[in-house]
């Protein structure tokens, strides 16, 4: 059995509108999962990057970049993991908010201190942290803080000739409820809904039934951060809904990383 890895795709095409959704349509149409989906425009403003990394085997790794090679728009097209052999370079940059008061202020500064954080932004009750580093870095620096003191977080990560920006998370699409079972699905449905929406790291979380298509219903979801998320995934899957939920057919855009 191919063995699944993590593939980092660069991808330069024409700065024009539309061609994002071309090159991401394909993903989709093809069957390919992108993790995150970052783009931004090169030191040629007639040129975009786009950084998708995506976790499939290399004939697959292979595939996308051929197809994506006969698109149009697309003037050229680099797998970072086997150019670099997977010794690229990675940085991520973080920005944070941390609660600050009483006992914990100076024990904040002095952590700061330890891993080389620089504090940026100072209040009454809360500091700005800029820190950067590999991802063992800052992972580490939030288990010392700790994650109840954490208010808002932004990351960047810059991996070889790629750079990503990433904080809240959007996740959208439908879903087709079947008729088999319709009113159990419904009636925990309302149930998952509330659920969601009581999780502190949910910011936004709506699902509506289409106005002609009454087994589709439209789905969006945002969270705070990626941890957010992945924390709410855990609970679906273990949860009343994630069972009853099984032969619904879910329809996704890729994952979108925003910085609102």
């Amino acid at each position: 059995m191919a063995q699944l890895q993590k593939h980092l795709i660069s991808v330069l095409m024409e700065n024009e509108a539309g061609s994002l959704s071309r090159v991401v349509g394909l993903f989709s149409q093809r069957g390919y999962n992108i993790d995150t989906l970052n783009v931004a425009a090169t030191e040629d403003p007639t040129l975009s990057r786009l950084t998708p990394p995506t976790i499939t085997t290399a004939d697959k790794s292979e595939q996308i970049t051929k197809q994506l090679h006969k698109l149009i728009e697309v003037v050229k097209v680099q797998n970072l993991s086997e150019v670099s052999g997977g010794s690229q370079i990675e940085r991520e940059l973080m920005l944070i908010k941390v609660r600050a008061t009483g006992v914990y202020r100076e024990e904040v500064y002095r952590t700061a201190d330890i891993f080389r954080a620089q504090i940026v932004d100072v209040s009454a009750n809360l500091y700005t942290i800029l820190i950067t580093g590999d991802a063992g870095k800052l992972d580490g620096f939030i288990d010392v803080i700790g994650r109840d003191k954490i208010l808002e977080d932004w990351y960047c990560t810059g991996r070889a000739d790629a750079f990503f920006v990433m904080a809240k998370v959007v996740l959208k699409g439908h879903i087709i409820i079947p008729k088999t079972n319709r009113q159990v699905i419904l009636d925990e449905l309302k149930k998952h809904i509330d659920l969601t929406r009581q999780e502190s790291g949910c910011l936004i979380f709506q699902i509506t039934q289409d106005n002609s298509d009454a087994d589709k219903f439209w789905v969006y979801e945002k969270f705070v951060n990626k941890e957010a998320f992945d924390f709410h995934q855990a609970r679906v899957r273990s949860s009343a809904w994630g069972v009853v939920s099984a032969d619904v057919e879910r329809h996704y855009e890729p994952l979108i990383m925003i910085d609102d």
